[in-house]
């Protein structure tokens, strides 16, 4: 699977922090496999569950 990124001024911390709760929140409440199996299974085929987040600086 291809990785994606989102780039964030890191001195708008407040931008980060809204980024990465709305990851974690559609991660954690199923909305992120609703949409993928919407969307992505069909020609990507099925996936057990989201990506591991990682963080770079």
């Amino acid at each position: 699977m291809d990785q994606y990124g989102i780039g964030v001024n890191k001195d708008h911390d407040d931008v980060v922090r809204a980024v990465n709760g709305t990851l974690e929140r559609v991660r954690a409440d199923g909305t992120w496999m609703r949409l993928y199996n919407r969307w992505l299974a069909a020609p990507l085929g099925p996936v057990a569950g989201p990506p591991i987040p990682t963080y770079r600086d």
